[in-house]
Formats: structure tokens, C-alpha cells, sequence
């Protein structure tokens, strides 16, 4: 139980010190990155939301009432950390990288077919949490109707409702990249191994509309 107490802990102190996450990618240059790739810091922020509701697997005694409120703070801090690091254009906001610069908070390269860029499938993911607020601060709600406009006005034409996984940062047009790290616009014109070994579609959007609706209703 103490290990388990001590790891917990460790993990909200990560956050709150860095106000970014325990999930960060260091790289060569020893640069760190705010990392939403695979929805690292939307599932670390889920669990303490979890921690913070008192929700099994975190009820009873595994975290005292000095640790949820340390949690609280952490996810406060996560939540800044997502509205600092939505891309606005013109003003508006619109949706997320999936990772961004830790000091300039700007979108960044990952791996190098994952160029800075729009990002749907995490950005789905992170709109998604930010309409689990039952009272949604007038950020919340800013961020919120930037992401869903977006989102509307970046799907690709056909059926069932899709969106490409990277869209660029100048023109917000779809693109597909080879791990010489150069974009493309036709996924036809990298090479078999990345077509093949990447998810370069996403329908993680689609999920969105619907809650979207319910959401402006209740706030």
C-alpha cells in the first residue's frame, strides 16, 4: 500500500511541478515536449478527475484527503496546460498539435513523420474532456466552440463522417509524411511501410457532434 501511495504521489508531484504531465517525450537535444500523442496527458488527467470524484478504483483509503487535494491542483494545472497550447488562428481558437514546445507552448515535431501540425484524433479527445465540466468556465467554453468549428470545417467530403490525421499549419490542408520527414499531399506518395503502418484517418471527430449539442444545451 505505501509503494502504491508513494507512486501515486510521485506522479501528481510530476505534474504539478512541470504543469504539463508525467507524459513527456525527451529528446536528443534534451528538449521536452507537452505531449498528447496517444492521449498521454488527457488519460493521466482522466485518473485524477477519478482521484479528485473519490471513484473506485481511488475511493476508500488507497489516497488520503491531502493527496486528492494535490491531485486537484495538478489537474487544474493539466487543464491550463491544454488551453494554453490550443492553436489560434486569427484570433480564434482551433485545435491542438499533438505535441507543443514546453516554453513556447507552440506546436513541435515528434517522431519525424509527425510534423507540427492540426492534430484531429488527439484534439477529439482533448475537446472531449473539456465537455466533461458540468460548469465550464468562459475558456472551457471558448475552447470548446473553436475545437467544433474546426472540426466542422475540416472534414473531408464522403461517408462515414472522416478527417486526416495531420493538416498543415500554414494552408490547413491534409497531409501525409515519410520518415525522410517531408510532406505530402497523397498518401500514395510515401512509402509502403509508413502508409501501411500509421493510422493516417481519423473518426475520433465524428463522436463529438452529438455530445457537442447535449453540451451547449446544459451550460
Amino acid at each position: 500500500m505505501r509503494i502504491i501511495r508513494f507512486t501515486f504521489l510521485l506522479m501528481v508531484m510530476t505534474i504539478t511541478t512541470n504543469s504539463i504531465s508525467s507524459q513527456t517525450q525527451k529528446l536528443s537535444n534534451n528538449q521536452v515536449h507537452i505531449t498528447y500523442n496517444d492521449n498521454a496527458i488527457v488519460n493521466v488527467l482522466k485518473i485524477f478527475r477519478d482521484v479528485m470524484k473519490n471513484r473506485a478504483p481511488y475511493d476508500g483509503d488507497l489516497v488520503d484527503s491531502d493527496m486528492r487535494q494535490q491531485t486537484a491542483k495538478a489537474f487544474d494545472k493539466g487543464i491550463d496546460c491544454i488551453l494554453a497550447t490550443q492553436i489560434v488562428v486569427d484570433g480564434e481558437p482551433t485545435v491542438w498539435c499533438q505535441q507543443h514546445d514546453a516554453v513556447t507552448l507552440k506546436p513541435a515535431k515528434a517522431r519525424a513523420y509527425e510534423l507540427p501540425s492540426f492534430c484531429t484524433a488527439e484534439s477529439a479527445e482533448i475537446t472531449f474532456l473539456l465537455m466533461q465540466f458540468s460548469k465550464p468556465d468562459e475558456r472551457i467554453v471558448r475552447a470548446v466552440n473553436g475545437a467544433m468549428k474546426w472540426f466542422a470545417a475540416h472534414q473531408l467530403e464522403g461517408d462515414p463522417p472522416l478527417w486526416a490525421r495531420f493538416y498543415d499549419l500554414q494552408e490547413g490542408l491534409p497531409f501525409f509524411c515519410d520518415r525522410d520527414g517531408q510532406p505530402r499531399r497523397r498518401l500514395e506518395d510515401i512509402s509502403e511501410e509508413r502508409r501501411n503502418g500509421y493510422s493516417w484517418y481519423s473518426k475520433s471527430p465524428a463522436m463529438l457532434f452529438d455530445q457537442y449539442e447535449k453540451w451547449k444545451e446544459k451550460k
